[in-house]
């Protein structure tokens, strides 16, 4: 079924329509499941054709004398010849030395971000706090005006607007500590373990490699001349 081609026909189907579409359902989820994770990369599925979109997928060497080495073949071009574009030869291991020194050189520009986050942090406090000063001060003339004698009608509008200004102090209270608790759970905690990641990665299993990379990378474009990298982060 999974070949098969829609006709339309005079007589009365076998099965009726729903039937049919749930076992195509089935049968397209079972071979996905059964072609998703190659493990003879932890890059596999990440690899793209910048000319034509097709996955690179690993192919080893003829070797005869000495262990296989892995290539990235563009699928596009290999297998279903639609693809002209001159790709360079692409060895598995070099390749992936080479992303994951772009990894980590990812990470670690991120990390320096994350400085300009504490300063943009401080800077949006700091704004809050003197919204704050700025309402205490307006209370604190309020109180005084009552205090050198006002009509009953003026202390009632001042005792309301009074309460009007504590209220949007706590609102500015909320934010701060909002704010606070953003930054302290910033995702610079989730950067730096990744960081930690990154220096036991010869110590991960292949899942857990595979597991990194997808989420740290969306996807990897190879062109002619240069790789393009689509993060996730």
């Amino acid at each position: 079924m999974a070949g098969c081609s829609l006709v339309i026909a005079p007589h009365n189907a076998i099965i009726d329509t729903e039937t049919w579409l749930a076992c195509r359902r089935k049968l397209l989820n079972n071979h996905q499941i059964k072609t998703t994770k190659p493990k003879n990369s932890f890059l596999s599925g990440k690899v793209k054709c910048g000319c034509c979109g097709y996955s690179l997928v690993i192919k080893f060497s003829q070797r005869k004398t000495k262990d296989p080495v892995r290539y990235f073949v563009d699928t596009g071009k290999t297998y279903n010849h639609i693809c002209n574009a001159n790709l360079p030869t692409i060895k598995a291991d070099e390749f992936e030395t080479k992303i994951l020194q772009q990894i980590k050189e990812k990470l670690d520009s991120i990390t320096i971000h994350g400085d300009m986050l504490q300063a943009d942090y401080i800077k949006e406090e700091n704004k809050l706090k003197e919204k704050n000063a700025v309402i205490q001060q307006s209370i604190e003339n309020l109180i005084s005006a009552i205090a050198n004698g006002t009509s009953e009608t003026a202390t009632d509008y001042i005792n309301k607007k009074i309460k009007d200004f504590d209220n949007e102090k706590n609102n500015i209270q909320a934010e701060i500590q909002e704010l606070q608790k953003r930054y302290q759970s910033d995702n610079n905690h989730k950067y730096k373990k990744l960081k930690d990641v990154m220096n036991k990665w010869n110590e991960l299993s292949f899942d857990d490699k595979r597991d990194t990379i997808d989420l740290l990378i969306q996807k990897i474009i190879v062109f002619q001349n240069r790789i393009e990298i689509v993060w996730n982060v």
